[in-house]
């Protein structure tokens, strides 16, 4: 991915799951995580990055962090890089 690629994907990733935003890479995560599982293997070969960062998303998020009284926040950035790596 380009330089600033993982930057923009972990952007619409935060947009997508906290409902902002609606340009094509957002509103493609949210079709991502609706998706069943044979709609989603579809779309993993033209998005394999993006299939990759919901599915860390919705499965594990290992990237968050206690921000205040059990409230966790994500570090979308981590998340991102970590899709490019294992997409």
């Amino acid at each position: 991915m380009a330089e600033g690629g993982n930057n923009m994907l972990s952007i619409d990733l935060k947009n997508a799951f906290q409902f902002n935003g609606d340009n094509f890479t957002v509103l493609l995560l949210r079709l991502i995580a609706k998706a069943d599982g044979s709609n989603r293997m579809k779309l993993r070969m033209g998005f394999p990055v993006q299939v990759k960062a919901v599915e860390l998303y919705q499965n594990d998020c290992p990237y968050t962090e206690e921000i205040a009284d059990g409230c966790r926040q994500v570090d979308w950035n981590k998340l991102a890089e970590r899709a490019e790596k294992e997409s």
